[in-house]
């Protein structure tokens, strides 16, 4: 989750939010586990997780990478509290991070991080161009950025997706179109769908030099 001051669902807060962070850590473990299972061969140092919610992503990545650094991006305050109790041995330990920012302003360096991901975040940002050049802002040369979500415009679940974004406040957008934007980045894209579920992953690997 990421930016938006009005739902819970893109700004969490209070015991409501709570609620919801605990519900789609479980909803979004099977998404979350098939993307990251995208990137085999992926060997990352530093890994950024951008609208990184309930941490739910970020615990998986220690998993997976067990030598990475981790780093976590949400602009929710609760959301943070959250992810940091789901991972507290990691943050006390010095392997983990979180700071509270939006995807269209990271406070790091360019080129910081051998990859970064989000998962169901992007539909909230303010500006989505704007928040992809961010993230590639921050990819390393060689690095790897990668774009989830358990919905994308489909004809199977038109109703079911335009009914989450009134409900929600979120904007889908088609795979291609999110690829087009990574690649202007600099990235070679490929999208990843399980079109039975609406799920998609749009990864795009950054060229070394770039």
């Amino acid at each position: 989750m990421d930016q938006g001051s009005g739902s819970q669902y893109s700004h969490p807060r209070g015991e409501e939010g709570r609620k919801i962070m605990e519900s789609m850590n479980e909803h979004h473990l099977p998404l979350t586990e098939w993307a990251l299972s995208r990137l085999e061969g992926v060997e990352p140092g530093g890994v950024l997780d951008v609208g990184c919610g309930g941490g739910l992503a970020l615990s998986l990545a220690a998993q997976r990478w067990p030598k990475a650094s981790l780093y976590g991006a949400d602009v929710s305050a609760s959301a943070l509290e959250f992810c940091f109790e789901r991972n507290r041995e990691l943050v006390n330990s010095g392997r983990m991070e979180l700071v509270q920012a939006p995807a269209g302003s990271l406070p790091y360096r360019s080129g910081s991080f051998d990859l970064v991901i989000s998962v169901e975040s992007y539909f909230f940002w303010e500006d989505l161009a704007a928040g992809i050049a961010e993230l590639g802002r921050v990819t390393a040369p060689g690095g790897t950025l990668m774009i989830v979500s358990e919905a994308y415009p489909h004809p199977d679940f038109d109703d079911r997706n335009k009914e989450n974004s009134r409900l929600h406040g979120f904007t889908l957008v088609d795979p291609e179109g999110i690829a087009d934007l990574i690649a202007i980045e600099g990235f070679e894209t490929e999208v990843h769908l399980v079109e039975e579920m609406n799920w998609m992953a749009v990864i795009g690997d950054r060229m070394g030099g770039v």
